[in-house]
């Protein structure tokens, strides 16, 4: 086996471990928006059967858990900011 061989092996190696983990991750994402959806739904239900003096502190709560899980999973969310973007040499000003 030539050099090329086995990098060209290797390369397909790789771009198949990307493409195995790019998956993993949408099996991930997808499952954590339904429990999302599945807590958003419950949290609705619930809502429909408590006393109203109870309504405005579970309203609460729930917006804070919301807000923590959001604030804990930011990433993915909102996606990761670069660094420092002028270093690319398309975002610098001439």
């Amino acid at each position: 086996m030539t050099f090329e061989q086995a990098k060209m092996l290797a390369d397909r190696w790789y771009e198949g471990y990307k493409h195995k983990l790019y998956i993993q991750q949408q099996k991930e994402r997808d499952n954590m928006n339904k429990h999302m959806y599945m807590a958003v739904a419950m949290s609705i239900l619930l809502g429909l059967y408590i006393p109203k003096i109870m309504q405005f502190v579970v309203t609460i709560a729930v917006f804070s858990s919301m807000a923590t899980y959001i604030g804990v999973n930011h990433k993915e969310f909102f996606g990761a900011k670069k660094a420092d973007s002028a270093d690319n040499a398309d975002d610098r000003v001439n």
